[in-house]
This record gives C-alpha cells, structure tokens and sequence, in this order.
C-alpha cells in the first residue's frame, strides 16, 4: 500500500464511529426506530472513557456479523444507556478462511495468554481455544488464582460458546478472555466477535484435523511460514470459498509438544510449520 493509501485508511479509521454490543436476537429483527439498551459496562465507557453525548452517532453490532447505525440516547430508569438505531441492520459477511488458533497456554508467564487473545482477535482469528497436552495441562497460572474449574469436552461441546460454559465454571480465566476478546473486537472494528471455546484434549483436536480442509501445527525445524502458505495457497484459496472453511492454526507449550504429540498432529493431517 502506498504512503496515500495508509494516510486515507488513517482518516477512515479516525472517522470511524464508536462500536457498542447488543443481543444478536434484537438486531436481527429490529430497523431504523429500534432501542437498545447497553449494558453497564457498555455505559460506562460511552459516558466516562468516551465522553459521548445524547444524539452522538455511533455503531451497535451484535459480534455475529450484523452492524446497524444508531445515535446515543438518555439513560433508562436502572441508569444504564440506551441508544435508537438509524439505519436497518447490515450484514457484512466473513472475508477468507476461518483461522482457529488452538494453542497449549498452560506453561504462559504471567499475562501472555491474555495478549495472545488479544492479539488473536486484531489479527482476525476466528475462534481462540486453549489446548491441554502433556506440558501444559491446566489453563494456566491466572486460571490457578482464580480457583477455575477446566471445562472438558465431555462437559461443553467445542462447538458451544461461553455462556454454556459458564455454569460449570463461574467466573474463569475463560471469562477473561471472552471480556479481552470483546474489547480487542471493538478497537479493530471487527463485526464478527472472536469466539472463545472451552479447552480441548489432544485426542479430541486430532479427530477435528481429520476433517478439517487444511490444517497447520507449529514445530521447530518446520518450513517458515510464509514458504508453506504458498505452496497451500490453492488449499486456502479453496477454504475461503467455502463460506470461510475453519482452518485449525495448532500451537504447543513451551518446551513444545512430545514427539509422540507433534505425530499424531501431523498424522491427522496437519502441516508443520515454523513462526
């Protein structure tokens, strides 16, 4: 991109107008007239972080693709804003493949499993899902803090999102996350919120390599990143115009996977890589 195409991205994005969640089910149905109520927490940052005023413009997305234009209304009798939709909902649809990054975040020091959520979700990740393995067998050290109950699959299906998770595990690390994850979706514009998953065993990722249309693992030695992508670009090509086919991103703990783990990976399908 040239040093006019950056400075014109900046403008837009410095124009862009400020971001705030609804209920997917109230956007899904509602036109130009429709309230919406925020949350608190939602509140709080439009009135005290953004300073935002009655009749200022804004955005209200639903994390599921749909974004409606609104203005900034009064506050309701339980003190929490609402704001009145302007425009008919939007929907923008997923652009490439959907990258699931699968990764052993038990061994991580202090908040580096938070930037990786973070991160994941800037970078445009579709989902985030922590994996249990040898070396890395809990969610992590913060998780430990919090007295956090690790959701197995039998438990929670992958396929399910946190709120299913929560009452089996109450307020935990992947709480945390999703709270990161929403607030990272926001500051990047994104209109499909990064879906966080309940924790994964080896033997359950490895059944999903096997279907999945192309997969990578992460492995010292492995080719560079970019050499593997294109020499994958058709299979991703082919991803992408499949509606966005999941494409399984796995990712080990530190000191890595066993020898034995990084085998079943591949032997499922996964191609290795190094990052």
């Amino acid at each position: 991109m040239s040093s006019e195409g950056i400075l014109r991205a900046q403008k837009q994005a410095g124009s862009q107008r400020p971001r705030f969640y609804v209920p997917s089910q109230a956007l899904a149905i509602a036109g130009p007239g429709a309230v919406y109520e925020l949350t608190k927490e939602e509140t709080r940052h439009a009135l005290r972080v953004l300073r935002l005023r009655e009749g200022h413009s804004l955005e209200v997305c639903d994390g599921a693709g749909r974004v409606q234009q609104a203005r900034l209304g009064g506050l309701t009798h339980t003190n929490v804003a609402y704001v009145e939709a302007t425009g008919a909902a939007q929907q923008v649809a997923w652009s490439g493949p959907k990258w699931e990054l699968v990764a052993a975040v038990g061994g991580l020091k202090g908040t580096r499993d938070d930037w990786l959520v973070e991160k994941a979700t800037e970078l445009g990740a579709w989902s985030f899902q922590p994996l249990l393995t040898q070396r890395a067998r809990t969610l992590g050290k913060q998780a430990a803090r919090h007295q956090v109950k690790v959701v197995s699959v039998a438990e929670v299906s992958e396929d399910e999102g946190l709120e299913e998770a929560e009452d089996v595990a109450h307020v935990n690390q992947m709480a945390r996350w999703r709270r990161l994850a929403d607030a990272a979706t926001k500051q990047s514009l994104r209109a499909h919120r990064l879906r966080i998953l309940s924790p994964i065993s080896m033997a359950a990722i490895s059944i999903r390599l096997e279907s999945a249309p192309v997969s990578f693992v992460a492995a010292a030695g492995a080719p560079p990143l970019l050499e593997v992508l294109q020499d994958m670009a058709p299979a991703l090509k082919a991803a992408s115009q499949a509606g966005g086919a999941c494409v399984p991103l796995v990712v080990g703990p530190e000191g890595d996977f066993t020898g034995v783990e990084l085998e079943a990976l591949i032997g499922s399908g996964a191609t290795p890589t190094a990052f």
